[in-house]
C-alpha cells in the first residue's frame, strides 16, 4: 500500500502519501470488540498510483466538477479549463489531489504538508495550500486551507472526500434538509425537500444504499453517522461551519460510499444559476485565505 506517511494515537492509524496528493491511504481501528482491525475507509489498492483511488483526499481549490470545463469570472468571459484525471472529461477536485505535498513536520500523531502552486493550464492563479492531519484517541482531523498568493482575485473553495466502507447492514443518517435533483446532463436543475427517508437525510441498507447515486445536499447540519452494527461501530462525520453542502456518491453495487463535506453545491463556479454565496461560491482577494476541517470519530 502507498504511504510515506504514518499517524498512529489510541486505536487509530492513519496513513498518508505525500506524493499522492498528500492523500490518505487506509484509516485502520483496532476494533476490541470485533477482535479484528477494521478499515473504516476503503483503503487505496496496492499497486495503483492512482489519487482517486485513495481512502480520503482534500479537494481545493474547487471540489466536484466543473461543467463543460467552465470557471466563471465576475464581470468577464470565464476561463475553460482541460480535464485534469483520464476518469473524466471535465476538470474535478481542484488540483490539490492531483499534486505532490511537500512534509513540513511531522510527529507521531500528526502532519503537516503544504503546496505551493505556479499557475498553469488546470489552474490559472498562484495559491499556498496546507494540509493538517491530526490523531487523536477514537478521532482524526483532516484540516486544509487556501491562500490567494497572486495579484488577482480567485475562485475559491474545498472539501474532504472520504471512500466509506459499508457492511451488509449499514446505515447513514445525513442530517439534510434539501437535495439538488440533476438533468440530463447531470447539472444541477432544482433543490427540493429531501423525501422518502424523512428529514435527517437517513439511508438504510438496501435499495438506498446499492445504487448509484451523486446527490448535493443542502442546508447540511454538518454532522452525519454511519452506523456498522456488524462491527458494532458508528462513525461519526462533522465539519467545519463553513462546509454546509454535503456531496454523497456511489457507483452501483460497489461496497463503499462517499460522504463529502464541501463548502459549495456542485456547479457554483461554472453554472449562472449556480453563482451566488447561498451555494457557496466565493471569491479570495491577494492574501485572503479560506479554511476547513472534517472529523471523523470512530465510537
Amino acid at each position: 500500500m502507498s504511504a510515506d506517511i504514518m499517524l498512529r494515537h489510541g486505536r487509530l492509524e492513519v496513513l498518508l502519501d505525500s506524493r499522492l496528493g498528500g492523500c490518505c491511504t487506509a484509516l485502520k481501528y483496532d476494533s476490541r470488540d470485533a477482535a479484528e482491525v477494521v478499515d473504516i475507509l476503503r483503503p487505496f489498492p496496492d499497486g495503483s498510483t492512482d489519487p482517486f483511488e485513495a481512502a480520503c483526499f482534500a479537494m481545493l481549490p474547487f471540489s466536484n466538477r466543473l461543467f463543460d470545463g467552465r470557471l466563471q469570472m465576475p464581470g468577464g468571459p470565464g476561463l475553460i479549463l482541460p480535464p485534469n484525471c483520464d476518469r473524466i472529461e471535465v476538470p474535478v477536485h481542484g488540483v490539490g489531489w492531483m499534486s505532490a505535498w511537500t512534509i513540513a513536520s511531522l510527529s507521531s500523531h500528526e502532519v503537516v504538508m503544504g503546496l505551493s502552486h505556479t499557475p498553469n493550464d488546470h489552474w490559472p492563479f498562484r495559491m499556498d495550500c496546507t494540509q493538517r492531519i491530526s490523531v487523536t484517541g477514537n478521532s482524526v482531523r483532516f484540516h486544509a486551507s487556501i491562500c490567494n498568493t497572486g495579484v488577482t482575485s480567485m475562485p475559491a473553495g474545498l472539501g474532504f472526500h472520504p471512500r466509506f466502507n459499508l457492511g451488509p447492514m449499514a446505515r447513514v443518517t445525513l442530517g439534510a434538509g434539501t437535495v439538488w435533483l440533476q438533468d440530463q446532463r447531470g447539472y444541477p436543475a432544482q433543490c427540493v425537500a429531501v423525501q422518502g427517508a424523512g428529514r435527517d437525510g437517513s439511508l438504510a441498507d438496501g435499495p438506498a444504499l446499492r445504487m448509484a447515486m451523486n446527490h448535493c445536499f443542502a442546508d447540511w447540519s454538518g454532522r452525519a453517522v454511519l452506523d456498522l452494527p456488524e462491527r458494532k461501530l458508528a462513525v461519526h462525520l462533522s465539519a467545519s461551519a463553513n462546509l454546509r453542502h454535503l456531496m454523497v456518491y456511489r457507483l452501483s453495487g460497489k461496497p463503499w460510499l462517499c460522504v463529502e463535506p464541501v463548502s459549495h453545491a456542485t456547479g457554483a463556479f461554472s453554472l449562472e444559476m449556480m453563482r451566488s454565496p447561498v451555494h457557496g461560491a466565493r471569491l479570495l482577494e491577494p492574501g485572503e485565505s479560506l479554511s476547513g476541517w472534517m472529523d471523523l470519530e470512530v465510537l
